[in-house]
């Protein structure tokens, strides 16, 4: 999180720690989820909240992201679908 806070891309940040971007997208929603001091909005769009939101919370109980991941066949990487599990999570539970 720090070099992100820095102004490191993902990908600048993913060279340097040897992490998948996806990797790093999971760590910054924690992050989010954990103190909300992370801004996540250049790395998922409101429009493509709304796209994921509903078919997640249908797999919700499940926990399972493959099927949403199917669904949307590779359009959302499983880190995007991840970080948008993240806000959801944290903006239902406020």
């Amino acid at each position: 999180v720090e070099l992100y806070w820095e102004g490191k891309t993902l990908e600048e940040i993913s060279e340097i720690r040897t992490l998948k971007t996806d990797t790093i997208l999971t760590h910054l929603g924690k992050r989010y989820v954990s103190h909300k001091d992370v801004n996540l909005d250049a790395h998922i769009s409101p429009d493509d909240l709304k796209e994921i939101e509903p078919l997640y919370k249908s797999y919700q109980q499940e926990n399972a992201l493959k099927p949403i991941f199917e669904h949307f066949n590779g359009k959302y990487s499983y880190g995007k679908l991840r970080l948008a599990m993240y806000i959801i999570e944290a903006t239902t539970t406020e």
